[in-house]
């Protein structure tokens, strides 16, 4: 488990989401495929919203009025967390994006590092729902 802030200063922990199947994806503004992959992500995010999915994004920026621009811009309609820094060393995050899957329990389904296809996306979710 961890605890970050989103964009409007609120305290977020992953064990929120217990009970849901977790879509986590660390990502950066600056990002390229991490860019590419967003509008899948919310589409997929609209999806599956009344199955128990819940999408969180983790953003490894420092600028948080960059951020919230880029959220808007790409009408990201999940939880979007400011990495502490301390969040993606834990988890290991070494290239972006990586994208883990938890299961209802918080536990780690599988993981993809790099840009994610929907159908993949889709399948990763179906496979675990």
């Amino acid at each position: 488990d961890f605890s970050l802030h989103d964009i409007d200063g609120n305290t977020v922990s992953l064990s929120n989401y217990q009970g849901k199947i977790v879509v986590l994806n660390f990502f950066a503004t600056w990002c390229g495929p991490c860019i590419a992959e967003i509008p899948d992500f919310v589409e997929v995010c609209n999806q599956y919203k009344d199955r128990s999915v819940q999408f969180v994004g983790v953003s490894l920026d420092s600028d948080m009025g960059a951020l919230k621009q880029f959220i808007s811009e790409n009408k990201m309609n999940y939880p979007v967390l400011m990495d502490d820094g301390n969040v993606s060393n834990i988890w290991n995050i070494e290239f972006i994006p990586t994208t883990y899957i938890l299961d209802r329990n918080g536990n780690i389904l599988t993981s993809r590092v790099g840009q994610i296809a929907k159908a993949d996306l889709v399948n990763l979710i179906e496979d675990n729902i």
